[in-house]
């Protein structure tokens, strides 16, 4: 073969290569919305909690009211058991605020009734919003 005709043939077989349908590009992820303390999780707080959880009363040393919540919970000592943290961000079976809500809080020692005291026990879709704030890093806004 001469060096011509295998110029020719290396050319043909690198158009073939190059016209080869591209694969399209996939579309970006939709952006996934974040839980967050201020727009999701506050006003259960503001329904249920606070009326017990404000400054004066602040049941278990722990004011629930808008613009103090997140300092409250948020890497927080729990008063009412030793050792644990009230929120760990992105940790919710190790938060015991999840633990007082389903009433599981005597499991680590936890002391005190299942919250909201007096009141109807917390949805599972609320639960599942707590939960999910949490495990999104326990973000205030």
């Amino acid at each position: 073969m001469s060096v011509r005709a295998l110029l020719v043939s290396l050319c043909a077989v690198a158009t073939v290569v190059s016209a080869a349908p591209k694969k399209p590009k996939a579309a970006p992820a939709p952006a996934v919305k974040k839980v967050t303390l201020e727009k999701d999780v506050q006003p259960f707080f503001n329904t249920s909690c606070v009326m017990c959880h404000i400054p004066g009363v602040a049941n278990g040393e722990m004011i629930l009211e808008e613009g103090d919540a997140f300092k409250a919970l948020v890497n927080a000592k729990a008063t009412g058991a030793k050792g644990q943290l009230r929120v760990v961000p992105g940790q919710p079976d190790q938060s015991y605020l999840l633990r007082k809500l389903k009433g599981t809080h005597k499991d680590v020692n936890g002391a005190g009734e299942r919250m909201p005291m007096g009141g109807a026990q917390v949805s599972d879709a609320t639960l599942a919003t707590i939960a999910q704030w949490i495990a999104d890093g326990a973000l205030e806004k």
